[in-house]
């Protein structure tokens, strides 16, 4: 059954997939207000690997949403996460799916800071999914779903099922074993997953719920707390400049190196090539507070787009003030000065000339 749109109350046109909207309505667990509120959310069901429940920023409005796969209807037999199950298990797996994904809903709901499968999302899991089709939950997240109470599909009932977790249990008793493993450094796999993630919830904290079935689970642990550094420390990354982001963040709990005081006016022209004026700006600027300030070669600069140079980012760096630099000016004298800041001037370079690419990135181009 097809998506169809529909204007919400407040006036937002949002898609919705009828059987979705019958199983709120059918399901006896929710409140009506619970209900009323669901059913102006985007609910959709799409080809795509795995659902997801939250929210994400549409301007300055958190709009929440249930994605789920179309797999669920047309082949429930193929989630990963259940053995063998049955015909009769298969006819509500699309149900258990969707109370799931609502669940998150619900939770974000009741508190926008609580993430993941917490005591508050099985709070209202097993308040609003019906007891005999709960078990699927065991088979997703076994140590969290035992751990709430989540009732487990009974062995009993089942000789096929308990055949298949005697062959695996030496397997996961391999995973459970592992030592979470401290990082050094995140990785273009870990990167390419959080953004992936992120591009979805708009938080790399969210997006790290959203793909942590695919982390490592040795790695899983050390990469959530990096993404809750970011988020507490309002910091971000890109493909410029994770891997340098992430070194901050194991640097943080180290005592700050007292900065010396830095100097009135810099000149970084003075310096004759683009890689030494590139390095030693970079440099200066961490000293002065810009933390997130990089220098980058012209490999990477040409793997993020900017060209074939030495390049500087800097995006906590004043607005535009890098377009300021590469026109011979002050890097916004007045708010440097005004706040103790110093001033940087770019002036009469010999062997190499700068270009902005955008606010806050500076490519040092040899002439």
């Amino acid at each position: 059954m097809k998506n169809i749109k529909k204007t919400n109350n407040d006036g937002y046109q949002v898609l919705q997939n009828p059987l979705i909207l019958d199983i709120i309505d059918n399901c006896k667990g929710l409140t009506e207000n619970e209900k009323d509120k669901l059913k102006e959310i985007k609910l959709t069901i799409r080809k795509q690997r795995r659902g997801y429940g939250g929210w994400s920023w549409v301007g300055n409005v958190r709009r929440h949403y249930v994605t789920i796969p179309l797999w669920t209807l047309e082949n429930p037999k193929n989630a990963r996460s259940q053995k063998n199950m049955t015909d009769a298990e298969a006819e509500r797996y699309f149900e258990y799916y969707v109370l799931h994904e609502l669940a998150h809903v619900l939770q974000h709901l009741d508190n926008p800071n609580d993430s993941g499968h917490s005591e508050l999302f099985y709070s209202h899991f097993t308040r609003i999914c019906p007891e005999e089709i709960q078990h699927f939950e065991s088979g997703y997240k076994p140590r969290l779903a035992k751990a709430a109470g989540v009732p487990a599909r009974s062995e009993e009932k089942d000789a096929k099922f308990a055949e298949a977790m005697k062959e695996t249990a030496s397997e996961l008793e391999a995973i459970m074993k592992l030592e979470p493993k401290k990082l050094t450094k995140l990785g273009d796999r870990n990167y390419t997953l959080l953004a992936r993630g992120a591009k979805t919830t708009g938080d790399y904290l969210e997006g790290f719920y959203m793909v942590e079935e695919d982390m490592y689970i040795d790695e899983a642990d050390h990469i959530r707390e990096y993404c809750k550094w970011l988020k507490d420390n309002d910091k971000g990354m890109g493909w410029g400049n994770y891997e340098e982001r992430f070194a901050e963040f194991l640097n943080s709990d180290k005592p700050a190196k007292k900065k010396p005081a830095p100097a009135v006016e810099r000149n970084i022209a003075r310096f004759k090539s683009p890689a030494t004026a590139a390095k030693k700006f970079a440099k200066a600027l961490r000293a002065d507070g810009y933390e997130d300030a990089v220098a980058i070669d012209p490999k990477r600069c040409a793997e993020c787009g900017y060209g074939n140079s030495w390049a500087v980012i800097c995006e906590d760096a004043p607005y535009e003030a890098m377009v300021w630099l590469s026109m011979g000016e002050s890097m916004y004298t007045e708010p440097w000065t005004s706040n103790g800041k110093p001033e940087y001037k770019l002036m009469g370079a010999d062997n190499w000339y700068t270009e902005p690419y955008n606010s806050y990135v500076l490519c040092f181009v040899k002439d």
